[in-house]
């Protein structure tokens, strides 16, 4: 062994000594390295402390006209409200923090910051399980337009209306489940999984890079599913003879004839991956 191979050896085995001494005072915790600091939770309303742009009377929840969630590094949950409430829970930081406002607009948005200097993002960042999700509770009958995106986080949607609903995500799957929308459903991911559940919708379009797309009892007048790496298998609501389809993949098995004349569009598209589909009228 030359000695560059050696140095190189022990500067190795100075720096796994000193990773594992500063792991040490931070009691073994990953968190604690977090430059961000410990997290603390903090539920957002609406109603009395979110203000009109004058800063003067409280906005009244039922006036919310939309929903716009902006974050990072944690996962964004909606589900039902039980109280009949806008509400959402997150977890804060000292140098990460969620900015909330409700305007004139009647859009409610909710958007992260992390006010570190760059310097500091380039170490380690613990991001949790459910203690670092944020979680947006809807009231029912709501039914507003939602977007919802994220970076390195999942995107989970359950028995929610909207009138139209934008998801996306950089690293981490997308679910939907019991979703009722008006308009335009969108799931998009670039490396993780495409979930949709008991869906109903005037169109929807779902997308993966790395990852699969899987449906059960999907209802909607138009249906794009395209993946690069990963298969696209499930079931759409309606028999087959409703369908005008255009089905291709590169390398994998293809259930689906392209063509029909149905009113429904149903086009699926994978580069590497089966395509599996199947109807139920």
């Amino acid at each position: 062994m030359n000695n560059l191979a050696r140095f190189a050896l022990r500067l190795l085995g100075l720096g796994l000594v000193l990773a594992l001494a500063g792991f040490a005072m931070a009691g073994f915790s990953l968190e604690n390295l977090d430059t961000r600091g410990p997290s603390e939770q903090r539920t957002i309303r609406p109603v009395g402390e979110l203000r009109e742009s004058d800063g003067q009377s409280a906005y009244p929840a039922e006036r919310v006209t939309a929903l716009m969630v902006t974050d990072e590094d944690h996962s964004i949950i909606v589900r039902p409200s039980a109280d009949g409430q806008w509400r959402a829970v997150c977890y804060e930081r000292k140098h990460g923090r969620y900015e909330a406002d409700l305007h004139n607009d009647g859009v409610f948005r909710l958007r992260y910051v992390d006010d570190r200097p760059w310097y500091e993002r380039v170490g380690i960042t613990y991001c949790g399980e459910s203690d670092h999700d944020v979680l947006v509770y809807v009231p029912a009958g709501a039914n507003v337009p939602m977007t919802l995106s994220t970076v390195n986080g999942a995107v989970s949607v359950e028995d929610v209306a909207a009138q139209a609903l934008s998801m996306s995500t950089t690293n981490g799957d997308i679910s939907a489940k019991g979703v009722r929308c008006a308009g335009e459903m969108r799931a998009e991911t670039t490396n993780g999984a495409v979930l949709l559940t008991d869906l109903a919708a005037q169109s929807v379009f779902g997308q993966s890079v790395n990852g699969p797309i899987n449906f059960t009892a999907v209802d909607a007048r138009r249906g794009d599913y395209r993946t690069t790496n990963g298969g696209i298998a499930g079931s759409l609501a309606g028999a087959a003879s409703e369908y005008t389809v255009s089905a291709r993949t590169a390398l994998g098995d293809n259930n689906l004839t392209s063509g029909g004349n149905g009113p429904r569009q149903l086009n699926v598209k994978s580069v590497n991956g089966s395509i599996d589909v199947a109807f139920a009228p």
